[in-house]
């Protein structure tokens, strides 16, 4: 019987670490990125002084954002949950235009 008890108890264990694994990568998956975190990151690589995103379907963003020295930017935002990738790119006002990524090797 305690035998049967390890057993379990081995099962147990191994199944916590596996969903915490799941779940660490699910949350780093930047296809899979909340709004708030997507504006977040972005906003930080660009040293942005303002960034707001609207959905605009599944995995799609839009929004506009200003720039530190004043350009007022268009952003675009797309994610693919199972490619891990998140693609955006902004063009502003005054002729900036950057595209970029984020994606899990």
């Amino acid at each position: 019987m305690k035998a049967a008890k390890m057993v379990r108890y081995f099962s147990f264990c191994m199944l916590c670490a596996l969903l915490t694994v799941v779940g660490c990568n699910a949350s780093n998956n930047p296809g899979g990125w909340t709004q708030d975190t997507i504006e977040q990151k972005l906003q930080s690589k660009y040293s942005l002084v303002e960034l707001k995103l609207s959905p605009a379907g599944e995995g799609k963003y839009t929004g506009t954002a200003k720039s530190k020295e004043g350009e007022t930017l268009a952003i675009t935002v797309t994610q693919n949950k199972q490619a891990k990738l998140l693609k955006y790119d902004f063009k502003g006002d005054r002729g900036w235009f950057e595209d970029g990524k984020y994606e899990l090797d």
